[in-house]
């Protein structure tokens, strides 16, 4: 069951990504209590395919095996500046 909600949940965010036409896409996810170092396990971020609970590393992953190379990886703390369209 886990394998098959996690797959759904990242076919979903792909279709998101290609609805909008997105150029860059930052993976982020809540919610904030995951950021708790006692609650970091319950993340994907160990090749679990049943876990639903994907980091943004595995979903940057996905996103390049189906051909979106425009993913940027920004961790708490992480800042940056966008300009243009």
């Amino acid at each position: 069951f886990g394998i098959q909600k996690r797959q759904r949940q990242m076919d979903r965010c792909r279709q998101y990504i290609a609805q909008v036409g997105a150029t860059w896409v930052i993976p982020s996810a809540g919610p904030p209590c995951f950021l708790d170092a006692e609650l970091r396990d319950l993340h994907d971020d160990h090749g679990d395919p049943a876990n639903i609970f994907p980091d943004q590393v595995v979903f940057l992953d996905q996103m390049r095996t189906h051909g979106h190379d425009g993913g940027l990886l920004m961790i708490p703390g992480s800042t940056a500046e966008f300009t243009g369209s």
